[in-house]
C-alpha cells in the first residue's frame, strides 16, 4: 500500500519554512535544504513496507544531518 499525498496543503507550511533560508543562506545550505524537502516528500509517499524495512535494518538516515552541518558551518563563519 502506498501513501498518497491526498492533501497537498499539508506541505505548504513545510515549503514556507524551507524557503526562509533562501533569503540569507549560502548556496550550499539552500541546496541541502532542497534535499531535505525532497527527502521528506519521498518518505511521505513511500510504501509503508519500505519504511518498515529501512527502520528494521537501521538504514533510516537522518535527512536533516547535512542541513544542520551546513547551517553550523555558516554560523561559525559569521563569528
Amino acid at each position: 500500500m502506498q501513501v498518497t499525498l491526498d492533501d497537498p496543503t499539508k506541505l505548504v507550511p513545510l515549503y514556507a519554512t524551507i524557503n526562509k533560508p533562501r533569503l540569507f543562506a549560502t548556496p550550499r545550505t539552500i541546496d541541502v535544504t532542497e534535499v531535505v524537502l525532497q527527502g521528506i516528500v519521498k518518505t511521505y509517499e513511500a510504501p509503508r513496507a519500505v519504511l518498515l524495512e529501512h527502520n528494521s535494518e537501521g538504514a533510516a538516515r537522518d535527512i536533516q544531518c547535512e542541513f544542520a552541518v551546513s547551517c553550523r558551518e555558516e554560523l561559525t563563519g559569521l563569528r
